[in-house]
């Protein structure tokens, strides 16, 4: 009985996620009429780092098959974001071709990002002329 509960927790909860997108933007927009941008940056953040964290939880398996090598950093912790530990199997050197290709296109988006994410930071060093 205990797993329909818990079923029926997590459907409602899902189906609040709109509910509470739409009500937050709608807010933002006539609660901060002059200037609604920091506080949309900020919520869109708050939302990029939840929704990473529960990307990493959900797909744990199937990230820790084809994104990494036996030996890499595991996904599935909650606590962490998708692109941290996408970011210390980069350091580690664990990461497959899948991995490697997931990280240059999210590090082409936004520079360094999942060296930031996980932080650890790249040391680019330039050959002297």
């Amino acid at each position: 009985m205990r797993i329909v509960y818990i079923s029926l927790i997590a459907v409602i909860g899902l189906l609040l996620i709109p509910v509470g997108v739409v009500f937050s933007f709608t807010r933002a927009f006539f609660m901060f009429r002059w200037n609604p941008l920091p506080k949309l940056r900020s919520y869109l953040n708050s939302m990029g780092v939840a929704l990473s964290q529960l990307l990493n939880t959900t797909t744990a398996e199937l990230f820790n098959e084809i994104l990494i090598t036996s030996r890499g950093f595991k996904f599935g912790n909650v606590k962490e974001t998708t692109s941290s530990v996408l970011g210390k199997n980069k350091a580690k050197g664990t990461l497959s071709h899948t991995g490697e290709f997931v990280v240059s296109v999210l590090n082409k988006v936004d520079p360094n990002h999942v060296e930031d994410a996980s932080g650890f930071v790249q040391i680019t060093v330039k050959p002297l002329n």
